[in-house]
């Protein structure tokens, strides 16, 4: 009863995804690989001593945050190793006091909610000679759960985010749920296998990118060093991708390079 009642306070209100939050074991290091992976440098990192061990990429959709191990400057609790600690959706201005910003009692994934007054603001111009092959934006981001109808019942209902698609792939043994906000996709996926009346928690499965020039990018990805994935075609049909081999910082990564007519 408390989660529905507090997630129902929020139904309707929400109108992007704000940033996804990732812890880091050194924040030099991780700013310094998600910088080469994305192809833009951080808007904003810590530039004294008692400033917060955050790091903030801005993207044409979200914002990408990298914290150290003793950031304290968010409600998003420490996930204890590398990888995904939470979303961020954005609130709409209402006149409803009972819709406000904080942490979103939640039975998924860790989820605050932030101020409409704080939406990511436009990406930077690229700099001279910046490479012409770089990640737009966030597609879509996976999390991995044994209870499908629960995760339908609160991204669906209680946080209002629009069920997009909801089918079981026999072939594969999945079931997916795409919920859309804002042209990025929450990706639910659960193992039919594995479904259970005892499901534990969900927890983050990864991250793909939007991508430009998705073979350039391949190639400078792997001049750099990292360990790149040959082409493929997507699940969706006239798109390609290619995957980082190691997750980055703990993160499964997904490039997707979508067909020209859709913008991209």
């Amino acid at each position: 009863q408390g989660i529905a009642k507090k997630t129902c306070d929020v139904c309707g209100m929400l109108t992007g995804l704000h940033s996804v939050v990732i812890d880091v074991a050194d924040l030099e290091v991780g700013v310094r690989d998600y910088a080469r992976l994305l192809g833009v440098s951080p808007a904003t990192v810590p530039d004294a001593p008692q400033a917060a061990p955050v790091a903030t990429f801005v993207l044409s959709n979200m914002r990408l945050e990298l914290r150290s191990p003793t950031a304290c400057s968010t409600r998003l609790p420490a996930s204890g190793q590398e990888g995904m600690a939470g979303l961020r959706f954005t609130l709409g201005q209402s006149p409803d006091a009972s819709r406000v910003p904080g942490l979103v009692a939640s039975p998924t994934v860790s989820i605050e909610l932030v101020s409409e007054l704080d939406a990511p603001a436009a990406p930077p111009a690229l700099r001279e000679g910046a490479p012409a092959a770089r990640v737009r934006g966030l597609d879509h981001v996976v999390v991995a759960t044994r209870d499908p109808e629960r995760a339908r019942r609160f991204f669906g209902e209680e946080l209002g985010i629009r069920l997009a698609l909801d089918r079981s792939f026999a072939e594969r043994g999945l079931r997916l749920l795409f919920f859309r906000l804002g042209g990025i996709t929450i990706e639910v996926a659960s193992t039919l296998a594995e479904q259970s009346a005892a499901p534990g928690m969900d927890v983050f499965h990864g991250l793909a990118w939007k991508v430009a020039g998705i073979e350039t990018l391949q190639a400078r990805l792997r001049a750099a060093g990292l360990d790149v994935s040959e082409l493929r075609a997507g699940h969706k049909p006239g798109t390609r991708v290619c995957s980082l081999r190691e997750p980055v910082h703990g993160v499964p990564t997904l490039l997707i390079e979508h067909p020209p007519r859709e913008g991209w």
